[in-house]
């Protein structure tokens, strides 16, 4: 307790010296020393400013009940000053600053003249459009989503093959099987380009031309590891093909996912022929990937050296923490030498867990 005391003491002491220098007084020479107290005729102290007049506020506001005697703010339009107060507010015409004169309301403008009855002005008539039936509307509804991350590696050129390391050609290969299903080709550099959604095979048959070689289509793709979107089975979808189709052909390429759309058109496919419709449906670009041979390979093996930086997504199996990888954790039993294995919950007794994880390439 006395040590208590004694560090209270020593910081009172340190302290208070230090707050009392830091206070500030006015010099002898400030004009607003000794002002002559008052109500309405107080001393004045003003710096590049002049007093043009002073007009006691109205008695209706000039209490001292609460605070309804304190003006607040100014608000001025034209030759006019709102002065606002904690009871109301008064208008004051400042015409002539140096007298002004307080008013109701500002004087209004004068109405303009009317005009003669030749001189009505006729507001335009709104144009009628006529709906063109064969009008198709595509609307974006919900961009593509691409796996996120949550786990991020550098696969090193320089390590490749070595000892110990995950760097080897085989997982070399697959990587780059991966970047070829997530990068397109650049024509404008003939480099890699990273697609913004998800790339696809998918087999179609046109139902209806929708226009600018766009196609309402019946599809079916795979559903992607790790990614959103679902497999499709004989399902509507919309294609932005790179030339012009039949209706009833089929076909089948590489569709670029880019998510849903709403298309609003008139069916000309039975039983909903003449029908306006309003469909959600995924809808895809055809697109050229990267082609997976030993050549691109290389090419991509040379970006990376050269500098490009270049990653991958793919769905890794990781070891189970909980379980350390065994799939399963032990229990003791009471009177047995040998623990009871109960199969691990986290990964359903495999050992392993999917991480969704991001590859970057260095030289």
């Amino acid at each position: 307790m006395r040590v208590m005391r004694g560090l209270i003491l020593l910081f009172a002491t340190a302290v208070v010296p230090t707050l009392a220098s830091a206070q500030t007084y006015p010099s002898k020479s400030d004009p607003r020393n000794n002002l002559k107290p008052g109500r309405l005729d107080a001393g004045v102290a003003a710096s590049n400013m002049k007093l043009l007049s002073f007009t006691p506020r109205p008695a209706q506001f000039d209490t001292a009940r609460g605070l309804t005697f304190v003006n607040s703010d100014l608000a001025f339009g034209t030759h006019y000053v709102y002065q606002a107060n904690f009871a109301g507010f008064s208008i004051w015409d400042i015409a002539d600053p140096a007298k002004p004169a307080m008013t109701e309301k500002p004087a209004e403008a004068a109405p303009a003249k009317p005009a003669a009855e030749g001189e009505m002005k006729k507001e335009p008539e709104k144009e009628t459009k006529e709906e063109d039936p064969e009008a198709v509307t595509i609307t974006p509804f919900r961009a593509a989503r691409l796996p996120t991350a949550k786990e991020t590696r550098t696969f090193h050129l320089a390590k490749l093959n070595k000892p110990l390391a995950f760097e080897t050609t085989r997982e070399l290969q697959r990587l780059f099987a991966a970047f070829a299903s997530q990068h397109l080709v650049d024509a404008a550099t003939g480099g890699f380009s990273k697609a913004p959604g998800s790339m696809t095979a998918i087999s179609f048959t046109i139902v209806q031309d929708l226009g600018e070689n766009r196609f309402l289509a019946k599809g079916n793709w795979p559903a992607l590891n790790g990614d959103p979107l679902l497999e499709g089975k004989d399902s509507f979808v919309v294609l932005l093909l790179d030339k012009p189709a039949e209706v009833g052909a089929a076909g089948r390429c590489t569709g670029l996912h880019v998510g849903m759309v709403a298309v609003s058109f008139t069916a000309k496919f039975a039983p909903l022929e003449g029908k306006k419709l309003t469909l959600r449906r995924e809808a895809f670009l055809q697109c050229t990937p990267v082609d997976e041979s030993a050549g691109a390979m290389q090419k991509f093996v040379e970006a990376i050296q050269k500098g490009a930086e270049l990653s991958v997504v793919t769905t890794e199996r990781i070891a189970c923490k909980p379980c350390g990888g065994l799939g399963f954790t032990r229990e003791a039993q009471k009177g047995k030498i040998e623990d009871k294995r109960n199969a691990c919950k986290d990964c359903d007794g495999t050992g392993k867990i999917p991480l969704v994880t991001e590859t970057k390439f260095a030289p």
